[in-house]
């Protein structure tokens, strides 16, 4: 498949994603309208919501919101107050605590830390590139966000920008702000410790 696709053990999903014949998978969020007006919904899934299929077995948080369309394989998790639009998460994703991911994928127990975002628009408004393995690709979107391969990690309040390509059980710390393609095993940390510099305080001495 086009672009060296990470996405490899397909699970639950697998009867959806073969819907993709040939189609790279950076193009899988915009075709997935498409698919999910046309496949039969069956086996364990249900259609929670009109453009919403998941598998029987995945968690939905009462304060999430569910932009279709959206795919969601077995034993996935959408938590807390987060917000999940355009996407495709596979068996055991992980989107818990106030998180933002939108047109991306995320592969089998893929998981966010609590307030990662996944952001899916260049502020310059210009086409998205995707981030592959032999140089960078134009999509020709406007809205593509991050693809994360079975195992991969995001900490808590780290941002992947658009185009963003994680390779499996790569790490991104928290807190960082990543763009481009991470390999495989492969950790995203600051380029320097924080400095901790000896203070005085201003507060008067017994002052409560």
């Amino acid at each position: 498949m086009e672009g060296s696709c990470p996405f490899v053990s397909l699970g639950s999903l697998a009867y959806w994603l073969e819907l993709f014949p040939g189609e790279p998978f950076w193009r899988w969020p915009s075709l997935l309208g498409e698919v999910l007006e046309v496949a039969e919904v069956r086996g364990d899934f249900v259609l929670l919501a009109e453009g919403v299929v998941a598998h029987c077995s995945a968690r939905v948080s009462s304060s999430a919101f569910l932009r279709p369309p959206l795919l969601l394989g077995a034993r996935c998790t959408v938590g807390n107050c987060c917000e999940v639009k355009n996407s495709i998460l596979l068996d055991g994703a992980t989107v818990a605590h106030l998180n933002y991911v939108g047109d991306s994928v995320l592969g089998v127990g893929a998981h966010l830390g609590a307030g990662a975002v996944l952001s899916n628009l260049r502020l310059d408004g210009q086409s998205v590139r995707i981030q592959l393995p032999a140089g960078p690709r134009d999509t020709g979107m406007r809205k593509l966000g991050a693809f994360l391969a079975d195992g991969a990690q995001v900490g808590c309040n780290a941002v992947l920008q658009p185009g963003t390509v994680l390779g499996r059980g790569a790490i991104v710390w928290p807190c960082l702000a990543y763009g481009g393609f991470l390999p495989a095993g492969a950790v995203a940390a600051p380029a320097e410790p924080p400095v901790i510099a000896a203070g005085k305080s201003t507060r008067a001495a017994g002052a409560v």
